[in-house]
């Protein structure tokens, strides 16, 4: 199979690539939200701050690592 069996180009796939990328982030950020509603409604239950979370240090570094995931998507 070579370059010429394809109906679509390579721009095409591309596009499509790039269409699945974006639905799937766009997946991750419902479940995020989803999840951030839940934690939301939990915390306002306890009234007292996580111990394993040193002054939002734990959820920083998991936002960065969520960063690092998108970004090397993209590149």
């Amino acid at each position: 199979m070579d370059h010429r069996d394809y109906i679509g180009g390579p721009s095409l796939e591309r596009r499509k690539l790039l269409e699945k990328r974006m639905e799937m982030i766009a997946s991750l950020m419902n479940q995020l939200n989803e999840g951030e509603n839940q934690k939301q409604e939990n915390r306002s239950d306890k009234k007292r701050k996580r111990i394993d979370d040193c002054c939002g240090i734990m959820t920083l570094n998991w936002v960065g690592q969520l960063v690092t995931v998108l970004h090397r998507m993209f590149t």
